[in-house]
């Protein structure tokens, strides 16, 4: 739980403010109200490496439950260790997450552990102690506990502290007020001010150099004891592997500057404090939360006093067992209060037990059994791990041993006709992860719904099965539910509908809808795939295959009685989109960074397709490794840039240069996801030449386009130049027919407005905009319905009116007025542009369709329709033409386009 600077101060015991210090409040741990809670409640247990045993307990709060995992670990058994992982590669300071540290020290589990300052660059609070060697010592925290576990690995629960001594060759001597500690307030006062510090190699790469409001900083670098360098008001040396650099401020810098010139030596003795016992491992802690068996008086201040996630550690009274507890909060678990926290603590076993940091940073990594490598075992409170300096590992040091239990991994629901291949999860007799050779296993099934032909399970009918696979007398059971049409819910066809350029491939992604709402993968083997004409075919790795003819088709997809039908468009219109002329900000960046400096990115005229410039590529691999890929990249602009609409993919004319290399755009789609689309296998040709390539059906729109790069592959490099250009002009966007409109994509009509602009009765505004909350006009409406109709227009209009109505309108106009299904207003005009009203455009769509229907609903503001339209809006929502907004038919409102051209094709496909 970290808070902002200011407001993290008011952690400490003893923080120095303007008018004293702030004393944490001490609160009496019994103020929960026990007949609401209830006991711990197993819900599962596992045990994860020798001596350590995992459970998820549940805990009830009223009404409210918390998710609670206790890892209980002996200290008894000879290949249990328990020791502090930290940071990245050995630097404190470089956080990252508690799974990623587990999996890096190899630990088989993993928590959070100490409190961090997260403005700075996070060195912990309290002690680090690993194998005897101190990490960083523990701060000036007085009512700070931590975990301490000696040489003998006898855990307890203790107070640290730290004394250190630095001693120049002169004899001349200065207080170390700590190991690898960034700046906080102690209960002796500012951990820097006027005050001498050590960093090593475990603190990071640098030291802490010059920091926020000191002046006057000296730091020392040390190799081998000798004084190598003396450094005023700089930024953090490179702290040397052989050595360490001291830092120091007022009193502390006037030390170094007068006892440390260049070549002086130094002793530093240090010592954590209580000596009375040889500490191998410690991890700083918090408040006090259970002294002996029972809830301590906490001590700490109430900003952490209340609900949220937890994590903390307890001891046995012997000190040999280690209780390790978990708490979350979120949707599905309530998390404690510090006070209920420590009474878990004692409810698990604990006989003193100290509290670990919480809230966001509470995280459990957990390598369970069969598994290589740890994983998150609880959901964190914001939703993802928090990067942290310090955690707690647990590891199982035992020898590899015989197999000693396995689970197979795969699917519990299958199709029928489909083939299953299991894995294994396998654990030896030390709970290590084992691999289990798969020639080795005997298969066999109990039930009639599937049979094993080798090592693969075939589904050759409806129902349930239990699969057992035996290994040296070792058997294990799983149950295969294979999925009847009766269950099915729906047969669901992705991308759909289906838009495919002529001589394209395109992978289909089948699902079945389980009425449980499981969804279970499609193979060719299980369903039956049906086209409607040749101009596609599907192959035999259920991809759509299209002939080299535009059109339409449909792909019927059918499992045990149950089918769907999706819509095939074969081709798309080709977009304008970038012609390189006025494009801003691109750039050339190479991969391996080097190569950044050799190769560019510029726009030139030198070699056009069509417009006055193009953007011309230059790379230059030499100087790289051809052991791995090299990439030259011409990125599109200082962010990317927008892909308009949801086409299927884009079009570029190339100027190439016949090098061979491998030529691709980078895509990234709404979700942040990187998507890499081939414009050429290789560029094997000279000359401008137009080449096309698809987005991935996967990709969420709306997409962005990152970089258009060559990328020169290890195999056949030396055949390939090293250097080169290519020129690139005149990109497109291949928009599927009937898809064009990018402002349509979610809109409630988008059916009936592409079905209407397929069939040519409606345009959009523009070549991707079809503006469907634009009013329409009096003369767009008329002139709409004489295309939909297909009405005879005269070819010399003649009109009354006083005013001028558009060209384009004027013999729509005169066949309306003789329909009677317009008419003007009592000064003569017509009014073209003034928009149709929705009660307007509800009586001529009755005066055209003249058939009475029974309103669906009543409508709420019926009282405010006109008399002369009243019925007409009845029958028109009664026939389910023109749509209620929100129970109200708004009469005097425009009609949109979208609301007019959806009432239409609603009409011509009665």
């Amino acid at each position: 739980m970290k808070k902002k600077p200011a407001r993290f101060l008011s952690l400490m015991l003893a923080t120095t403010v303007a008018c004293g210090a702030i004393i944490p409040v001490v609160l009496p741990a019994y103020v929960v109200e026990a007949a609401t809670v209830g006991p711990l409640t197993m819900v599962w247990q596992t045990p994860i490496g020798e001596g350590t045993i995992l459970t998820h307990y549940e805990k009830v709060y009223g009404n409210q439950k918390s998710k609670i995992y206790i890892t209980k670990v002996d200290l008894n058994n000879e290949y249990v260790e328990v020791k502090p992982i930290y940071g990245t590669n050995g630097h404190v300071t470089e956080k990252q997450s508690i799974t990623k540290m587990t999996n890096e020290a190899g630990a088989v589990v993993g928590v959070n552990a100490d409190f961090f300052n997260m403005s700075l660059r996070g060195a912990p609070f309290g002690i680090v102690v690993k194998d005897g060697q101190t990490i960083s010592s523990m701060g000036h925290l007085p009512y700070y506990y931590s975990l301490g576990i000696t040489a003998d690995k006898t855990a307890a629960i203790e107070r640290f502290g730290f004394t250190g001594l630095v001693t120049s060759q002169n004899g001349k001597n200065m207080s170390l007020r700590g190991i690898n500690k960034e700046e906080y307030s102690s209960s002796a006062g500012k951990s820097h001010e006027n005050q001498l510090n050590m960093y090593t190699s475990a603190f990071g790469k640098t030291s802490l150099g010059t920091i926020k409001g000191y002046k006057g900083v000296v730091e020392v670098v040390f190799r081998n004891g000798i004084a190598t360098e003396v450094r005023v008001d700089q930024p953090g040396a490179a702290i040397p592997a052989d050595g360490f650099v001291l830092w120091g401020h007022g009193t502390a810098a006037q030390f170094l500057q007068q006892e440390f010139p260049v070549g002086s030596s130094v002793t530093v003795d240090s010592q954590t404090t209580p000596n009375s016992k040889e500490w191998a491992q410690a991890v700083g802690g918090h408040a006090l939360l259970v002294n002996q068996g029972k809830v301590a008086n906490i001590s700490a201040d109430k900003a952490v006093m209340g609900k949220t996630a937890r994590t903390g550690v307890g001891v046995s009274k012997d000190g040999k067992t280690l209780y390790i507890v978990s708490v979350e909060q979120g949707s599905a678990s309530r998390g404690v209060t510090l006070v209920e926290f420590a009474q878990i603590m004692v409810e698990a076993g604990s006989y003193m037990a100290a509290n670990f940091d919480g809230g966001g940073s509470q995280t459990l990594a957990v390598r369970m059994l069969g598994e290589t490598e740890a994983k998150l075992a609880n959901r964190p409170m914001q939703g993802v791990e928090r990067r942290v300096p310090t955690g707690l590992g647990v590891f199982n040091t035992a020898p590899a041993g015989d197999l000693a239990g396995f689970q197979l991994t795969g699917p519990t629901e299958t199709l029928i006709g489909q083939a299953i291949q299991f894995g294994t999860k396998a654990y030896d007799n030390h709970y290590l992860p084992y691999k289990i050779d798969a020639n080795q296993i005997s298969w066999g099934v109990d039930g009639d719904s599937g049979s094993f032909e080798g090592s693969s399970f075939i589904a050759r009918q409806s129902g349930t099965s239990v699969v057992t696979a035996s290994v040296n007398g070792i058997q294990t059971k799983k149950n295969i539910h294979v999925v009847s049409g009766a269950e099915v819910e729906q047969v669901m066809v992705s991308p759909s509908p289906l838009t495919v350029m002529p001589g394209q491939t395109l992978p289909l992604d089948i699902k079945i809808k389980t009425k449980k709402g499981q969804l279970v993968t499609a193979t060719p083997l299980s369903v039956t795939t049906t086209v409607s004409n040749e101009l596609v075919h599907i192959n035999e790795q259920m991809q759509l295959v299209a002939g080299e003819q535009t059109g339409q088709a449909t792909l019927t997809v059918s499992y045990d009685g149950k089918s769907t039908t999706v819509p095939i468009t074969i081709g798309a219109t080709e977009q304008q989109w970038i012609n390189f002329d006025n494009i801003a900000g691109i750039s050339f960046a190479g991969n391996p960074e080097g190569l950044t400096s050799k190769g560019s990115f510029l726009l030139q005229s030198e070699q056009v397709h069509r417009s006055g410039k193009s953007a011309k590529l230059t790379y230059d691999f030499s100087g790289a490794s051809s052991a791995n890929t090299r990439f030259a990249y011409g990125k599109m602009g200082v962010a990317p840039i927008a892909i308009p609409g949801q086409p299927i993919g884009m079009g570029l004319w190339v100027y190439g240069d016949n090098s061979n290399h491998w030529l691709r755009a980078e895509v990234i789609d709404s979700k942040g996801k990187t998507h890499y689309v081939d414009l050429a296998k290789e560029i094997d040709w000279t000359g401008w030449k137009q080449l096309r390539g698809y987005f991935p059906s996967n990709a969420a729109y709306p997409l962005q386009l990152k970089s258009i790069y060559i990328a020169n592959l290890p195999e056949g490099s030396e055949s390939r130049p090293e250097k080169g250009s290519i020129y690139m002009d005149d990109a497109t966007l291949l928009v599927p027919y009937g898809q064009q409109f990018s402002d349509i994509a979610n809109h409630p009509y988008k059916k009936e407005i592409l079905y209407m602009a397929e069939q040519e009765f409606v345009k959009g505004l523009s070549a991707n905009k079809f503006g469907p909350d634009v009013p329409l006009t009096r003369a767009q409406y008329v002139a709409l319905l004489a295309r939909v109709f297909n009405w005879e227009l005269p070819n010399q209009p003649k009109l009354n009116f006083k005013d001028q109505v558009p060209s384009y309108a004027q013999g729509a106009v005169q066949v309306a007025v003789s329909m009677e299904l317009v008419k003007g207003y009592k000064d003569n005009t017509f009014r073209p542009d003034q928009p149709v009203t929705r009660a307007e455009a509800a009586i001529i769509l009755d005066r055209i369709l003249q058939q009475q229907a029974t309103p669906k609903v009543k409508l709420k503001d019926q009282n405010q329709i006109a008399s002369w339209a009243s019925a007409s809006v009845s029958n028109i929502v009664g026939l389910g033409l023109i749509d209620p907004i929100q129970g109200s038919f708004k009469p005097d409102s425009p009609t949109t386009r979208a609301v007019c051209v959806a009432a239409l094709y609603r009409l011509i496909q009665r």
